[in-house]
């Protein structure tokens, strides 16, 4: 008995922690162009990833392409991306989702992963396709090449979410599941677009004001609505 309890024990802790997503993004079109048995965690993630720099580099929505511009700079620069900054609370239970999955070992993103294969393979670009596959083949795909190769290829990420997928799995959810809740910086469950009515006004403290027998001019100060 003793030895049973033991064994039950120790598959628990070894066990991979199972984490709850609320997917979002089920209804949007497909990324990658091939099936994985977590697809429906992939697709979530890409979507999450890119509605997070939106969020934090392009809420005038001007174009994709600036959100990852500004990902890459910072990341590219000192490495001056402060994740706590921009990642969501959605996008940390994706990530510690995805810590427990078979594409990261030590929290590294895996380049022999299924997970590479049908990103590489989802290229549409031949020659960026080409190139990644010369890269793998000689063991030399690396973060500081991929990253180099998505930026001359900005222009496509728009149409291409497999150079997303690629930024998003190794370069941003690797560093947010290293993170907790009380970490992030972003509000939760914050509306976002916001609108105010200014022809609501917020309710003030009636005070009681005596009887004048002259009438009395008064004056208001006006206050312009915020949207915080």
């Amino acid at each position: 008995i003793t030895l049973i309890a033991t064994v039950f024990t120790l598959f628990n802790c070894n066990k991979p922690t199972q984490v709850a997503i609320d997917y979002k993004y089920e209804d949007q079109a497909e990324v990658l162009n091939c099936k994985l048995k977590d697809s429906k965690l992939i697709k979530e993630a890409i979507y999450s990833f890119e509605n997070d720099l939106n969020n934090a580099y392009d809420k005038d929505q001007k174009g994709r392409g600036r959100a990852y511009s500004s990902f890459i700079g910072l990341v590219n620069i000192g490495n001056r991306f402060k994740i706590e900054e921009v990642a969501s609370k959605h996008s940390l239970q994706i990530a510690k989702a995805l810590q427990a999955s078979e594409y990261y070992k030590d929290n590294i993103f895996l380049y022999n992963s299924e997970l590479t294969n049908c990103i590489l393979s989802s290229i549409k670009d031949p020659n960026t396709k080409k190139s990644f596959e010369a890269l793998r083949s000689a063991n030399s795909l690396r973060p500081n090449v991929v990253l180099p190769t998505i930026k001359n290829n900005i222009s496509r990420i728009a149409s291409d979410k497999s150079y997303a997928a690629l930024l998003a799995f190794d370069y941003y959810y690797n560093s947010l599941m290293l993170l907790e809740e009380s970490q992030l910086k972003t509000p939760i469950n914050a509306p976002t677009n916001q609108k105010v009515d200014f022809n609501k006004t917020p309710q003030t403290i009636q005070k009681t004001v005596p009887t004048q027998t002259k009438k009395v001019e008064q004056t208001t100060t006006g206050h312009e609505g915020h949207n915080h």
